[in-house]
């Protein structure tokens, strides 16, 4: 999962990614069946959250590829980072050894934190 915005859209220009995006929030590999649980995590999750002093939404996507069973141990996370993340050259290092199954795109909007992330009342 990873944040296209992370750090702040340079005004609304929604063709580039935000000043410290993408970042990616969280990688799991090695997923067994179609439980998270059973994954091994690469980078810990780390949930969505807004800006107190950005007033634009951020745009969080996630993908699921399939590690095609040939290819489970030769596929490059080494090179994986938090800030930057590089989805294209990601793609391109394991061309053939992934493949695509599924993406989710979800904002968040707007100053402060998600509904389910601010503090109780």
């Amino acid at each position: 999962m990873f944040d296209i915005d992370s750090g702040g859209r340079r005004g609304s220009d929604l063709s580039e990614p935000g000043t410290a995006g993408p970042r990616l929030h969280g990688l799991w590999t090695h997923c067994a069946g179609e439980r998270v649980e059973t994954c091994t995590e690469k980078i810990p999750f780390r949930p969505p959250g807004g800006s107190k002093t950005r007033p634009q939404p951020n745009r969080y996507v996630l993908l699921d590829f399939e590690e095609l069973e040939l290819a489970k141990k030769a596929v490059n996370y080494t090179a994986v980072t938090k800030k930057r993340f590089d989805l294209a050259a990601f793609l391109a290092d394991n061309k053939g050894e992934l493949l695509p199954r599924a993406y989710t795109v979800v904002q968040v909007g707007g100053p402060g934190y998600p509904y389910s992330h601010r503090p109780p009342a």
